[in-house]
């Protein structure tokens, strides 16, 4: 279960730039939007569709992730909350994160 994390967009219509997750799979590449909480899936023969809209992984420092896990104003915690609580892909994206704590 190994996450990396981009900034860019998850389809060619997205105005925004957001922060969006890939997981490689066997067969092909999970991408989530995190703040949306939507995702796509791309067969690995097209993953430059997917990673040409994308930058570079980024580092998951074990201290960028504490803040970004745990924010210190109290409106930005629930928003927090709210969105590792959209679906199965976002709590999975946040086991992944609490993990990167903890090694």
């Amino acid at each position: 279960m190994t996450w990396t994390m981009h900034f860019g967009y998850l389809n060619d219509s997205d105005i925004l730039d957001t922060t969006v997750f890939v997981k490689e799979n066997e067969r092909s590449y999970l991408a989530v939007a995190l703040f949306s909480g939507k995702s796509k899936s791309f067969y690995k023969k097209d993953a430059d569709k997917l990673f040409n809209r994308l930058s570079n992984p980024k580092d998951l420092t074990k201290v960028w992730v504490k803040n970004f896990l745990n924010p210190t104003d109290v409106a930005s915690v629930g928003f927090m909350r709210r969105i590792f609580e959209q679906n199965n892909y976002t709590k999975e994206i946040k086991q992944f994160l609490e993990g990167r704590i903890n090694n």
